[in-house]
């Protein structure tokens, strides 16, 4: 357990109005603290495969609840595609919608519990970063690892410190 995490309803209440500009504010970060806690208890009680199945049918759900994402995403998508038509864009941008519910709903809560000196091989495949790693794990001087915006590329960082890399992410 982190030791700067605050304990108790008290001392989460002080953090909160530390933060807050005004007590409205600090109520709604205590609920959010709430909700988030309660959240990841729930997602800790199951299998993260049932979890990440849930999160793909929340994903799938998604673009019908709130239309207005799927359009940004497909806006979003179109200077990137300038040759694909709208079906087409429309397919990457539910596939992104799914990916997006599973990282957030599902491996940002579970990867604490997931993701530890002995089990990061079952959830990570590092085959293709042999070479970065070499550069990272030579203390020799200080380096820059570049990463696209791919995928959970959070997750290589968080499994990156548990190995005891040290890293600091920008």
């Amino acid at each position: 357990m982190n030791a700067d995490r605050p304990r108790g309803l008290r001392e989460l209440w002080r953090a909160a109005r530390a933060e807050a500009p005004d007590t409205k504010t600090a109520l709604r970060y205590l609920g959010e603290y709430a909700a988030f806690g309660a959240w990841s208890t729930l997602m800790n009680c199951f299998p993260v495969e049932l979890n990440l199945r849930s999160a793909r049918l929340a994903g799938r759900c998604w673009p019908r609840i709130m239309p207005r994402h799927l359009r940004r995403a497909v806006d979003h998508l179109r200077p990137s595609f300038p040759n694909a038509d709208s079906a087409e864009l429309e397919r990457i941008a539910r596939g992104c919608l799914r990916h997006f519910a599973q990282v957030y709903l599902v491996e940002l809560v579970m990867t604490p519990r997931l993701i530890s000196e002995w089990t990061w091989s079952r959830y990570l495949d590092l085959d293709h970063i042999g070479d970065a790693l070499r550069v990272l794990l030579d203390d020799t001087r200080g380096k820059i690892l570049v990463t696209p915006h791919f995928g959970n590329f959070e997750l290589m960082g968080y499994a990156m410190a548990r190995l005891g890399i040290p890293i600091t992410a920008v």
